[in-house]
């Protein structure tokens, strides 16, 4: 038989009267609470019992101040006189059993009890809501200029499209939050100056923010897999364990008395050190997509690729005559549900200069109704700019589409001329081409019947 249980917590911290209801029928089928956790909380087993509980709030604990608190000793002093003994502690919050049949109660004014919650909603969710939203926004900001900057290889990747849906996710659930925490702020004041409780809050929707919250470091796990691979989870695994780390030593050093100054201190130097390791194990991390795997080809200037024998739809062999030579043929695709995008790379296996290199990316789009806008956007990422008092006047120009067979067309001029890399618009179909040289009407004609199709 089991001594210990887990469940997840699905009251609201300044849900009181909720979570009294529920510890007493959890003592009566024999489970004491022993921790409980933001997400998690934890019961042992005991005999069953008829048990009151309370739920004191000191609004001004800190995580950081050392056990026990002055306030805290005050209170386990006030509550023994009456029977009541500390089972748990969450933060700011007291966890009371009393076994007498009609206990005197902890708190006795609605008023003070509910400034006291209120005091504490402000500190911990309002902060935390803000906290969130801030974060959000940020990383959204970030998110939509990195897909402005490469609109159809951000819209290929399902990481990075998951990361956008995530973000926003984040941002819709702290808005939430922040309005529900203010409404009851509102409803305890009310329920104050009429001396009653303040009111409870549906353990369902806070059970809903609990499994959302647990939900979102998953997804968190699971896209860095997708992006990363086993590399990122051995990242996400590091950098939870380094946390946990963290917050292991804060507590330990509040158990051994450490001032909240110097808590903070070191605290503050050991997420240094969480954010220096981190960062160092996903440069490794990342370091391993550069590494050469499999067959290789070193050239004679000692620089060594990988070599790689991917179906292509065109080959340089079939735009222009080249001497038998061998090849590196690479095909690299990433799709979502709103595109598919697959880059294409031939290399010869020579020092021979002359011979071309050939690289072309192919992006089918899935919605139609986002073809347009794709367009826009790969049409700005070539685009005249001063940088440093330096003009780039670099932007694509509009030429005939109709050699290429496609709906639309267009050519890079880069610097202070056109270059052979083109822009090429099909139906539902984007190609982006760099060709060896300018390119015939036979070798236009070619490229359509190959990649626009």
């Amino acid at each position: 038989m089991k001594d210990r249980k887990y469940e997840l917590n699905r009251f609201s911290i300044y849900d009181t009267a909720a979570v009294q209801r529920h510890l007493e029928e959890m003592a009566a089928k024999g489970w004491m609470i022993r921790k409980l956790g933001m997400y998690l909380c934890q019961y042992e087993r005991i005999e069953p019992r008829q048990l009151h509980f309370a739920v004191v709030c000191l609004p001004k604990v800190s995580p950081y101040d050392p056990v026990p608190t002055p306030g805290q000793q005050l209170l386990e002093e006030y509550g023994a006189a009456d029977g009541w003994k500390l089972e748990a502690q969450q933060d700011a919050m007291f966890l009371f059993s009393n076994d007498r049949s009609d206990p005197v109660p902890m708190e006795t004014d609605p008023a003070v009890q509910a400034e006291g919650l209120v005091r504490l909603a402000k500190k911990r969710i309002l902060s935390g809501s803000l906290s969130t939203i801030l974060l959000a926004v940020v990383q959204l900001m970030m998110q939509l200029s990195t897909l402005r900057r490469r609109p159809a290889e951000y819209l290929a990747d399902p990481a990075e499209t998951g990361l956008l849906l995530l973000w926003v996710v984040i941002l819709l659930e702290g808005a939430l939050a922040l309005i529900r925490t203010l409404r009851w702020i509102g409803r305890a004041k009310a329920a104050a100056a009429q001396g009653q409780l303040p009111p409870s809050e549906s353990s369902r929707t806070v059970l809903l923010s609990t499994v959302f919250n647990l939900s979102v470091l998953a997804a968190v796990v699971l896209l860095l897999g997708i992006a990363m691979g086993k590399t990122g989870l051995a990242a996400v695994v590091v950098m939870l364990g380094v946390a946990w780390l963290i917050s292991l030593c804060s507590r330990e050093m509040r158990e051994l008395h450490f001032s909240k100054g110097l808590n903070i201190t070191l605290t503050g130097v050991l997420s240094v050190f969480l954010v220096a390791v981190s960062t160092v194990f996903l440069i490794m991390a990342l370091g391993k997509f550069t590494e050469t795997t499999g067959e290789t080809y070193t050239a004679s200037t000692g620089w060594t690729f990988s070599v790689y024998h991917d179906e292509m739809p065109l080959y340089v062999q079939e735009l222009e005559d080249v001497p038998d030579v061998k090849w590196s043929t690479q095909a690299d695709r990433s799709r979502t549900p709103l595109l598919e995008r697959t880059e294409y790379d031939q290399r010869p296996l020579s020092d021979d200069p002359s011979l071309p290199d050939l690289s072309y990316t192919v992006t089918r789009v899935k919605v139609p109704a986002l073809y347009g806008k794709l367009k826009e956007l790969m049409l700005r990422v070539e685009r005249d700019q001063t940088i440093r008092g330096a003009a780039f006047p670099n932007h694509y120009e509009r030429i005939d589409a109709a050699p290429w067979g496609a709906l639309d067309a267009y050519q890079l001029y880069w610097s202070d001329g056109l270059i052979d890399r083109y822009l090429l618009f099909y139906e539902n179909v984007a190609v982006e081409i760099t060709m060896p040289l300018s390119p015939t009407p036979e070798q236009m004609a070619l490229v359509g019947q190959k990649l626009g199709a």
